[in-house]
């Protein structure tokens, strides 16, 4: 048996019993699998335990607390992170672990090849998909933000060239859920920041995230698929404008991050 990489992978989840078990299976050279989970009511916790995971229950904190949390809890100097609907091919996984034993930088950026159904997304807004997700911990940490986290830091960053694989949806209906469940945070921690919004603000960024990952960024050439995504873009834009006008006219209470996704 070969021995495992000295790495941690660090995953939050909630209601993830459809994917968690296809994650953790492609993470299996990684010396250590930790999940934060956050009241699942499903057969989630089950199933990771029972593939060696260690998990920790903890009540939601937002997307980058909630991450940074499963990345305090890794024993490995350096982590991976996932999400749950994410998986590492095996060529994927061999650059990982030749990039943790003989590093040339202190973190690295994988692209991310994206799947609904069969079928890859390479245009529109998920063209060009990379993200920051393997990194020492010690040099590097998740940013605090409540939705669109990241990971920041001081050392270098290089590039790996394969991808990981993503399967963010399993049907339609659950792909378009998806278009609200960002608005309110992102409403909120735009708030925060000092933005202000309107309607009229909340329509013309609506129709320009459309017009902009259809046509500029080649959306149409994903097909149906194309059409969908970009119209999910653009609802979800339109919520959060919206919002951010609605907490500025009415003063009301910033808004409860909104729970990760369920399965």
């Amino acid at each position: 048996m070969s021995p495992k990489t000295p790495l941690s992978v660090a995953i939050i989840t909630k209601n993830e019993e459809a994917n968690i078990a296809r994650c953790l299976a492609s993470v299996d050279f990684a010396a250590e699998e930790v999940i934060v989970d956050s009241d699942s009511t499903d057969r989630t916790v089950k199933i990771a335990r029972d593939m060696g995971a260690r998990v920790i229950e903890h009540e939601w904190l937002g997307f980058g607390p909630q991450k940074q949390l499963a990345v305090d809890h890794c024993a490995h100097p350096w982590v991976l992170i996932l999400d749950a609907d994410e998986v590492i091919p095996p060529e994927t996984a061999a650059a990982i672990d030749a990039a943790v034993n003989t590093p040339e930088a202190e973190a690295y950026i994988l692209p991310r090849a994206n799947f609904l159904g069969k079928k890859e997304i390479r245009h529109g807004s998920w063209r060009g998909d990379a993200v920051l997700r393997l990194f020492r911990k010690d040099t590097f940490r998740v940013s605090p933000h409540q939705v669109h986290e990241e990971v920041c830091g001081e050392g270098r960053i290089a590039r790996l060239k394969s991808p990981i694989h993503h399967f963010p949806r399993k049907s339609l209906a659950d792909f378009l859920t998806k278009a609200d469940k960002y608005a309110g945070p992102g409403a909120a921690q735009m708030f925060a920041a000092g933005r202000r919004g309107s309607i009229a603000a909340a329509v013309l960024h609506a129709f320009w995230v459309f017009f902009f990952n259809y046509f500029f960024r080649l959306g149409f050439l994903d097909g149906r698929w194309g059409v969908v995504i970009a119209f999910a873009d653009m609802v979800g834009t339109f919520f959060k404008y919206a919002i951010l006008w609605d907490l500025e006219k009415n003063n009301t209470v910033t808004p409860p991050p909104a729970p990760p996704r369920s399965a």
